[in-house]
């Protein structure tokens, strides 16, 4: 033990990176001094989530910070999770029928336990001073709890503004009580603001006015990371976010924002003398179901399908074309201002995107989603010209590490033949995601069939990412819906097809064996499976890579 404590810090903390978290408490355990040392490893992150079913161990978590505010969670804590905060949540709330005379009566909720309502009590005189205790927190996770009371929110608010070092929030806000007090958290550099689906829609304009106040007083550099999502149902035509609601307070001929970061759901986007000037240093920009003013939009619906949605009238039509303009200017606009991203997540795919990817070179990240085309022409059109010749990556072939194309329908989006050349020439790609075809994992059950089957895509696909791509990584790989299936509401069909097509990957990948010469192969996932490389031994004592899985799950994305 006098040689593990006489070791630098700088050891072990990487003998502690090693050791799993209970080896890690045991440690603490051993002596004040390795406790001391060691317990930013176990206390560098505090969640905080209570329900009716379990919440004492929360309780006893809150009742330590109240009674020792100077222990060692209060020194150490660097990161801090913040969800339901009542006793009576419910993980699961249910309401039962009973047939009373013929007719179905809804059963009163049960009383809630004496227990739980003690616990609520107490939580109330506490939560205020354990949470002020957590002074060296520098990034907070609020998701507040649907039974939540009001005052748990002021509560969690007070905390906020009494963190010195807090320089990341994330607030999801669906059921916030009282607006977020943004312009008062004038140490944030990192902002994730969500109202999604929020009962009091004040609530959400509220908070994000005062949003718009701390952006305008930060001093420039502050800044670096936005992210501004918001309810996209029924908020098309008149109360959509735009770009220009975050400069609303901003002292136009004052310095210029040098964000780094930019994240809009559900915004309408557009670049002008009051937007160009604060986005020259953005290297990264997340776009998803950005708006464009016209008169009669087409929108994505529940589960896949498409709603046309009623005319706008003219006076919000004029608001919408002064903050917004259509997607494949605004893309052009951003190459004449010389604002070229290294890092893009877009679910609208326009030409005027893919010509800017050809204007400069540098691009490290890139994820597409295909899920707001209403018609497979379209669909198909952009994807032919993003493969096509002049490949659209060609610029980027030699920094891009990070590529990654969710598609809803089956089509030219897909990894296939007509794609595997064009991406095999992307040299320092990393991680690849795409979805397959049924066609491209279907492989002979007997040799009757396989004396008609077409070449093993599935294994040419592998040996040749596996030889060609040799920074990569990681290949990951997903299911489509049939095409026929495009603008209906997608259920138990498209759900079955996508599910037998994940099984056949899954089967291919253990059945896959690389050639002799192969000495690498990447990580293949499927499925949320994970299969990592391994050497087997063939029948005539050749040693070849094959795949075996890591962990399974059952789970699949929706």
């Amino acid at each position: 033990m006098t040689r593990l404590l006489s070791l630098p810090p700088e050891l072990l903390n990487y003998i502690s990176d090693l050791c799993e978290m209970q080896e890690i408490k045991s440690l603490r355990l051993v002596c004040k001094q390795l406790d001391e040392q060691l317990a930013s490893d176990v206390l560098d992150t505090l969640a905080f989530h209570m329900h009716k079913d379990r919440y004492q161990k929360t309780m006893d978590i809150l009742r330590t910070l109240y009674r020792e505010p100077h222990g060692a969670a209060p020194r150490v804590t660097k990161h801090l999770v913040l969800r339901s905060l009542s006793p009576q949540h419910d993980e699961n709330p249910s309401t039962i029928y009973h047939y009373i005379g013929g007719e179905l009566v809804e059963q009163p909720e049960p009383q809630v336990p004496q227990e739980i309502l003690d616990a609520e009590a107490e939580l109330e005189n506490i939560l205020l001073d354990a949470l002020h205790s957590l002074k060296s927190v520098e990034s907070v996770r609020w998701e507040p709890g649907e039974s939540d009371k009001k005052w748990a929110h002021t509560s969690v608010l007070d905390a906020l503004l009494s963190y010195t070092n807090l320089t990341k929030l994330e607030a999801y806000l669906p059921y916030a009580l009282i607006p977020v007090p943004f312009h008062l958290l004038t140490t944030l550099r990192e902002i994730d603001f969500d109202e999604h689906v929020s009962k009091d829609k004040t609530i959400g304009r509220r908070s994000f006015d005062n949003l718009a106040q701390l952006l305008a007083h930060s001093p420039p550099g502050q800044i670096t990371r936005l992210a501004v999502h918001r309810e996209w149902y029924k908020t098309r035509t008149s109360q959509a976010y735009s770009l220009h609601d975050l400069f609303r307070f901003v002292d136009q001929n004052g310095p210029p924002w040098t964000l780094k970061h930019l994240e809009l759901f559900h915004s309408f986007v557009r670049l002008d003398p009051v937007t160009a000037s604060h986005l020259r240093h953005l290297r990264s920009l997340r776009l998803e179901h950005a708006l464009e003013p016209v008169r009669q939009p087409i929108v994505l619906g529940v589960r896949g399908s498409f709603d046309q949605c009623g005319v706008v009238p003219d006076d919000v039509f004029e608001r919408q074309q002064a903050v917004g303009t259509s997607l494949n200017q605004f893309w052009m606009d951003l190459a004449r201002e010389r604002i070229f991203l290294e890092e893009i997540w877009i679910t609208n795919i326009v030409p005027g995107f893919l010509q800017y990817l050809t204007m400069y070179s540098g691009l490290k990240k890139l994820s597409l989603w295909d899920g707001l085309w209403d018609n497979t022409p379209g669909s198909e059109t952009v994807a032919e010209n993003f493969f096509g010749e002049p490949f659209k990556l060609a610029t980027h072939i030699n920094s891009l590490e990070h590529l990654s194309i969710h598609i809803t329908y089956e089509g030219s989006w897909c990894l296939g033949w007509h794609n595997l050349d064009q991406l095999c020439r992307l040299k320092s790609l990393k991680v690849l995601e795409m979805s397959v075809i049924r066609a491209d994992v279907e492989f002979p059950e007997t040799e009757h069939d396989a004396e008609s089957h077409q070449e093993d895509f599935f294994k040419v696909l592998v040996d040749t990412i596996a030889l060609k791509l040799p920074n990569l990584q990681k290949l990951i790989l997903g299911s489509a819906v049939l095409e026929r299936l495009r603008g209906q509401k997608l259920g138990t069909l498209a759900h079955m097809h996508r599910r037998w097509v994940l099984q056949k990957i899954i089967s291919q990948i253990e059945r896959y064996r690389a050639p002799p010469s192969y000495s690498r192969l990447p990580v293949l996932r499927s499925w949320r499976r994970d299969f990592y490389p391994e050497v087997f031994l063939l029948a005539d004592g050749t040693s070849v890579l094959g795949y075996r899985e890591e962990c399974a799950s059952a789970e699949i994305d929706e």
